[in-house]
């Protein structure tokens, strides 16, 4: 018995032994699952100790028994066919026949509501009136005439079915049309012209406005009889006796602007009008003109150089033909070395160089390069020359 060998040796006892080793296995049996509330628990399944469960999807076809209308469903356990489902005030729903022919039976729910509304809306039209199209045979008032219109079954003509042909309205009385109206029997106002009014209409004067007042201010004509009149005021008298006799009227045949003959047109509609457009100028402005030379140009720049470049003209900020002068300004420093140099100071530039009486140009880099006389310089010559 090597395990209770073991048992006394490591745990001391054989009840402390089992436990533990009891732990350890419970401790092995772990199994862990997900909630999913798209699904239900099916079964249980325990193997060895370890306790697993089986889920599936919650469906209809996985449900029974009967869904009540508090928790969504209809209280029934099945549905007739061709019947409509009603609500009772209770728990459960009850069902009405649909039938295809309208009929007026209250059994019949829909069908009684929609005949009494179509009944209701309908009310007192029969025999009205309705339009039904342009006939394409000839009618006249009193016939009853096929008016012969695409759809339309004259067989089944009713009191209130109206055509037109051409400028007239008829309308059907239940044997025969009636000529409603013709288009052509009367006047639209503002378009009656002298052509629309008889030779013998004979129109009373005193229907036409103001007529008789203006004929009982003529005089009436007699033949062979003049008519003279003399109604001039005194002061109209005086006037005419201070014209000479065969005096002309005061006309104005030339009009000058400026110096500039104006001459009449047409203006507004008007003609022989003149149109004189004079500018009012002050004493100050008349004396800035007068001191213009004829032909004188605008103050204007065309060019602006900067540094011996010229500038171009372009648009800046929205503001045509504008010039951007850049200056780049010194800073303290730099003014400060300014201000030490002379007024017309020359660059420091080396254009020669002089070596005993030699002279030496710089080249193309502006370097200047002497050769001395090596031997010479090693053997001291020059030492106290």
């Amino acid at each position: 018995m090597d395990w209770l060998q073991e048992g006394i040796e490591n745990y001391w006892t054989i009840g402390g032994y089992i436990t533990t080793k009891l732990n350890a296995m419970l401790a092995s049996l772990t199994y862990e699952d997900v909630e999913d509330a798209t699904k239900v628990v099916t079964a249980v399944n325990q193997t060895n100790g370890l306790i697993s469960v089986t889920r599936r999807p919650l469906s209809a076809s996985n449900m029974s028994g009967t869904l009540s209308v508090l928790n969504g469903g209809t209280g029934l356990d099945t549905i007739p066919n061709e019947t409509l489902l009603v609500g009772t005030g209770s728990n459960t729903l009850s069902t009405r026949p649909i039938e295809n022919v309208l009929v007026d039976n209250e059994n019949f729910t829909t069908n009684h509501a929609i005949i009494k509304y179509i009944a209701d809306a309908t009310a007192g039209l029969t025999g009205a009136m309705h339009y039904i199209d342009e006939a394409t045979v000839e009618i006249t008032n009193g016939s009853s005439v096929n008016p012969r219109i695409g759809g339309y079954n004259f067989l089944t003509a009713r009191a209130g079915d109206v055509i037109t042909f051409g400028a007239k309205e008829f309308v059907w009385t239940g044997s025969y049309w009636r000529l409603m109206g013709d288009e052509g029997s009367y006047a639209i106002k503002g378009s009656i012209v002298d052509r629309d009014i008889a030779d013998d209409a004979e129109i009373a004067q005193s229907k036409i406005s103001g007529l008789t007042v203006s004929l009982d201010s003529k005089v009436d004509k007699i033949i062979g009889k003049q008519l003279s009149t003399n109604d001039y005021t005194t002061e109209e008298r005086l006037k005419l006796a201070g014209i000479e006799e065969n005096a002309q009227r005061n006309y104005i045949e030339h009009v000058y602007v400026n110096g500039n003959e104006v001459f009449p047109t047409i203006v507004d509609g008007k003609n022989n009008t003149l149109s004189l457009r004079i500018s009012a100028l002050t004493e100050e402005e008349e004396a800035k003109i007068s001191g213009i030379e004829t032909g004188a140009q605008v103050n204007r720049i065309e060019h602006i150089f900067l540094n011996e470049t010229e500038l171009n003209i372009g648009t800046i900020r929205n503001l045509s033909k504008s010039v951007n002068i850049v200056l780049n300004e010194f800073t303290d420093a730099e003014k400060a070395k300014l201000a030490t140099i002379e007024t017309g100071a020359q660059a420091n530039i080396i254009n020669s160089i002089f070596f005993n009486n030699v002279q030496f140009l710089p080249n193309e880099d502006k370097e200047v390069h002497i050769t001395l006389d090596e031997a010479a310089l090693a053997l001291e010559v020059l030492r106290g020359a």
